[in-house]
């Protein structure tokens, strides 16, 4: 999976009780809807938590070597089964509730401010991509905005509903027919496989040392050269993930348009209904996946079929967790969440702020520890990380709007 994606950024439109504020400045705080924010904020945990070892090391050393052969495996197994996964699909799930309440408060102001939003979020995400880490996904944001509005922005809650489950459905079907075809590929000709399959992970391996010795050790101008290719290279393979992320931001509009996310005290047998379905799907199949993640890339018929696995159970699970937490917050048992508000108001510049403060650790323009940490270390100071800008979060509040990304994505918005 490509690394910005494998828990996503933070989908940071605006989430607000429709018709609440002018459709013609950012949202006022006061009237942003706080449960969603706090979600947000507990998503961004996840995000640290993934995309951390990967500016610490190379990707492959986290996430295609057995956990068996890793050191601290009990920290892989952390990273894959609690947070892999799931905080893309809240996060996109967040993005497409906002567009959808976006476009409803804005009316016919919509046709110029929200194109507008959608193309500095892309970007936002080129600069990150190319000038700080390759692993972005806000460029594959801005690109799933784009066709939600060219075909969904005007269409009924039925067929937005129908569509998201059937785009959820796609990319899991998709792999798996890949993995089908591979099997037999390996009964119909097994010498080709094998050698193809030993050339890959031959490719592997040398970009496993070219990455450690350029960003560990490199001239800047050798580490934004391979940093662009590689940057590129991810938002191509991340473009195959475009109708599961669509399909998330249409369940998110959905939920928007049935009051789910403003009013959920309205809606809680359908909320508890859906935690239970999210929940129960999810959780077995995100432990499937990582009984045969844990055999690593070398075996590749487990790791498609992990990769299957993966992209059902871990939106299903994200999603229904969601659920759950909305179901307390409407009896009133989530209020600790609420701490988490102004981290999710701040989620882009925080997004942010992790990829310069980890890359500048790694990186050789830097302290040049790129490849040395353990996945223990990473998780540890990805926790550290979230924990610092969780408290940071009001007290910057308190004294500012908005973030400093926040700030410069609706300037050019809002003009």
């Amino acid at each position: 999976m490509p690394p910005g994606l494998e828990t996503g950024a933070p989908g940071t439109e605006p989430v607000v009780a429709p018709g609440a504020a002018s459709p013609r400045r950012p949202i006022p705080p006061g009237e942003r809807l706080p449960a969603l924010d706090a979600l947000r904020g507990l998503a961004l945990l996840g995000v640290a938590a993934v995309n951390v070892p990967i500016m610490l090391g190379p990707e492959a050393r986290f996430f295609a070597l057995p956990w068996s052969e890793a050191p601290a495996p009990w920290a892989l197994a952390a990273t894959h089964l609690l947070f892999a996964g799931k905080s893309y699909a809240l996060l996109a799930f967040l993005f497409g509730a906002g567009l959808a309440m976006q476009t409803r408060r804005l009316g016919a102001a919509a046709e110029r401010i929200l194109p507008r939003r959608l193309a500095a979020l892309a970007a936002i995400g080129v600069a990150h991509g190319f000038l700080v880490w390759y692993g972005d996904i806000l460029a594959v944001y801005g690109t799933v905005g784009v066709a939600w509005w060219l075909f969904f922005r005007d269409a009924d809650e039925g067929a937005v509903r129908r569509w998201a489950v059937g785009l959820l459905a796609t990319l899991p079907v998709f792999i798996l027919a890949a993995w089908a075809i591979t099997r037999l590929a390996v009964v119909v000709a097994p010498d080709l496989t094998s050698e193809a399959h030993e050339a890959a992970l031959r490719r592997a391996g040398e970009h496993l040392a070219r990455a450690i010795r350029v960003y560990g050790s490199g001239s800047f101008g050798d580490i934004l050269a391979v940093r662009a290719r590689a940057f590129l290279s991810s938002y191509l393979a991340t473009l195959s993930y475009v109708p599961e992320l669509l399909g998330l931001a249409l369940a998110g509009g959905w939920a928007a348009a049935r009051g789910l996310l403003d009013r959920p005290g309205e809606h809680r047998p359908l909320l508890a209904r859906l935690a239970a379905a999210g929940i129960c799907a999810g959780l077995p199949g995100e432990l499937v996946y990582g009984a045969l993640q844990s055999r690593g890339h070398g075996d590749r018929g487990a790791a498609m079929l992990a990769q299957a696995v993966h992209t059902a159970s871990a939106p299903a699970l994200a999603l229904g967790g969601a659920a759950a937490l909305l179901l307390l917050w409407s009896r009133g048992r989530a209020r600790p969440l609420l701490l988490l508000a102004p981290l999710g108001r701040l989620s882009l510049s925080a997004y942010l702020a992790q990829s310069v403060a980890f890359t500048t650790i790694a990186y050789a323009y830097g302290a040049g520890l790129y490849g040395r940490l353990g996945p223990d270390a990473a998780l540890a100071l990805a926790l550290a990380c979230w924990g610092v800008q969780a408290v940071l979060a009001p007290l910057y509040l308190s004294r500012l709007r908005l973030g400093p990304a926040e700030w410069a994505w609706h300037t050019i918005a809002y003009r």
